[in-house]
Order: C-alpha cells, then sequence, then structure tokens
C-alpha cells in the first residue's frame, strides 16, 4: 500500500480541518454491495415480486407505493442487523474529526459514540419535514457532527432508495436546499478529505465530489483528497478523477486509518474511550444529545422494572419537570436563560440516571 506524507494530513486534522467521508463499502456485505444484500433481504423477508433493483446504481424500482414502504420499514431492520467493527469504529472515535460525513442511513457510529459516553452531535438530510428540526452547532474535535447524507433509519421518509428518491436529493443538494448551514462552512473550511469505502464511478460519490467542489470555486482543486478502499473501473477514470478532483488514489484498505490513528498518536494525544454503558443507557444518552427528551423519558419509564424504587420515583419526577418546562417555554412565562439552565439540568439529571441502568 502506498502510503501519503503524513505531515499535512497530521497538521490539517490537528488544527480541524479534516472531514472523514464514509461510504456505502464501509458497512460490511456478503455481496457485491449492502444495498445487494438489502435487495436480497426483501427477496427473503418479503417475497415481493414489485420491488426490481437495479445491482449498477445500488437502487430500486418499486412498482407500487406499498412495496416502497414495505422496504423502507425492512430497512431498519436490516440496517440494525449489520455486524459492527468496533475496532474500525473506535478508531473514528478517539481520532479529532469534527464533521464525519456518511452516505448510509445506519446508526452504527453515532450508537457507538454513545456506549462509550462520547460527546457529539448527530443529523441527517431529508427531502422531507423531519419530526425533530435539527439544533447543530459549530462542529469542532470536542463536539464532532456525523451527518448521514442519505438520511436515517429512523425516519423512513429520509431514505434514498430508489430514483425518485436519488432525484430528489440531487435537487435539493446541489441547489443548497436542507443542508445546514454548519455543515456547509465544515465542508467549506476543511483542507483534507479522507474517503473510505467509496466507489468512484458511482453516483453518490461523484454527488459528493461535485457538491464539495462546489462549495469552493468549481473543480478549483484547491483541496488535499485522500480516497481509501476505492475502486475504479479502468486506468482513464482513474485519470479523470485524480484530474477533475485532485484525488490522490492509494487503493488502501481499512489499514489507512490505523496507520493515520498510529501516526497521529505519536505526535499528539488522542482521546480515551470510556468503558462502554449499556445499550439501554446508550439508547437514552443518544436521545438526549439528539434534544429528544420527550422519548428518552418514554424509555426511562419503559426500563423502570430495572431500576431501584427511589430512580422510579425520579422518573416521574423527570417527567413532571418536563411537562412544566414545556408549559413555560410555550406560554414564555419565564426567561429565555431561566428556561436554559432548567433543560439543561433536566437533561444532567436524566444522563445521570441513565447510567445506572443494568
Amino acid at each position: 500500500m502506498r502510503l501519503p506524507n503524513w505531515k499535512p494530513i497530521l497538521n490539517d486534522l490537528e488544527k480541524e480541518r479534516a472531514v472523514l467521508l464514509l461510504g456505502p463499502d464501509f458497512l460490511p456485505h456478503k455481496n457485491v454491495s449492502v444495498a445487494a444484500d438489502f435487495h436480497a433481504h426483501l427477496s427473503d423477508q418479503l417475497a415481493d415480486r414489485s420491488t426490481h433493483f437495479f445491482i449498477r446504481d445500488d437502487l430500486f424500482l418499486f412498482d407500487t407505493a406499498v412495496s416502497k414502504m414495505d422496504a423502507q420499514t425492512e430497512a431498519e431492520a436490516f440496517y440494525k442487523g449489520l455486524p459492527v467493527d468496533e475496532a474500525v469504529l473506535s478508531l473514528i472515535a478517539v481520532l479529532p474529526f469534527p464533521l464525519v460525513v456518511s452516505v448510509n442511513p445506519d446508526l452504527s457510529l453515532p450508537q457507538f459514540f454513545s456506549k462509550h459516553q462520547l460527546n457529539f452531535q448527530f443529523d441527517y438530510f431529508s427531502t422531507k419535514d423531519k419530526a425533530t428540526p435539527s439544533n447543530i452547532s459549530k462542529p469542532t474535535a470536542t463536539s464532532p457532527l456525523i451527518y448521514n447524507l442519505c438520511g436515517s433509519i429512523e425516519d423512513y421518509q429520509s431514505l434514498v432508495l430508489d430514483f425518485d428518491d436519488m432525484f430528489d436529493l440531487l435537487k435539493n443538494l446541489l441547489g443548497d436546499f436542507g443542508i445546514p448551514k454548519t455543515v456547509n462552512d465544515a465542508l467549506v473550511n476543511a483542507t483534507t478529505y479522507i474517503f473510505i469505502g467509496f466507489r468512484f464511478d458511482k453516483w453518490y460519490t461523484q454527488l459528493l465530489l461535485r457538491y464539495l467542489n462546489k462549495n469552493r470555486d468549481r473543480f478549483s482543486n484547491a483541496n488535499k483528497n485522500y480516497a481509501t478502499k476505492t475502486v475504479i473501473s479502468d486506468e482513464n477514470t482513474e485519470i479523470f478523477f485524480q484530474q477533475q478532483f485532485n484525488l490522490t488514489i492509494y487503493g488502501a484498505d481499512w489499514q489507512f486509518l490505523h496507520h493515520l490513528h498510529t501516526e497521529y498518536a505519536a505526535v499528539k494525544k488522542i482521546r480515551s474511550l470510556l468503558d462502554p454503558i449499556s445499550d439501554r443507557a446508550a439508547l437514552v444518552r443518544r436521545l438526549v444529545q439528539f434534544n429528544n427528551i420527550e422519548e428518552a423519558l418514554e424509555r426511562l419509564e419503559e426500563y423502570a422494572a430495572f431500576m431501584s424504587a427511589d430512580d422510579r420515583d425520579e422518573v416521574t419526577m423527570y417527567k413532571s419537570s418536563y411537562y412544566a418546562w414545556l408549559t413555560e417555554n410555550r406560554n414564555r412565562t419565564s426567561t429565555q436563560e431561566n428556561l436554559d439552565v432548567k433543560i439543561a439540568r433536566l437533561q444532567k439529571g436524566i444522563l445521570d440516571l441513565a447510567q445506572k441502568m443494568p
């Protein structure tokens, strides 16, 4: 494997100017792609003849609206059932990337961050209205943002499954509709992009490359892009991408992250991972981090059987406090500063209570 000059990469990583981009091949798959595995899953679970799969584009064609809704529902179960390589996720978690962009709708990375009690933000792109509006701050190394470009498995309408979804994504993304300014700014200010798990002759890769270049001067070649585990169909295609998008093709595998981790740890202190907490606690923690306080409280109430009597009483009090806060917030009977203090205390109390769960 041909390795790069590490100095500029490490410098950009330290200065929070390096962005990590995760492609479909980042996820484990048995067939040619994870989308092909999903098609096999649909065939097994639904035996649906009205669903067609285009292997070249990793997209589906649904003959009926019902078939598409069934596929959206099955997507959640499929992606949650994929094996997780925690060794790879840990390499991402301890490196100071301010922004990680994934074209996958899975939640394995934010769940890993939650289980290890790391501070982070999460958001996803959707061409439809989202139930919970985005509320993210500037991505930093201490408060990184994990951004799913092709939706989230917890919001079925956000998934990119067929050509209609892809068209809506292209139209909105290239028209600068729906991408939070904080994400756009982080991409514009980055000077190193590290691609892992992409095939450069696929539509989603070309979309990303054009979007990144569009945010500067058109095809300015101003950035240093390092692509790992790439699939280039032929020599002419490789030359085109190198010249058009200033890509340095290494054709590396996951070892690139290991090398990056080793090189960075040799010159800078990396963050440590705390011992993982339970899945129940991790879910509550993630809901709080996504500002979904009501659902976090519902999950605590659902898990009350695993708590002591005193802790169950605390759940009841937190729910009462939250609804009182909602009333104050709606009627504006308190100052914004006071409201912010109250919700922060409530969030802290929920997180402390979640830590006690087995």
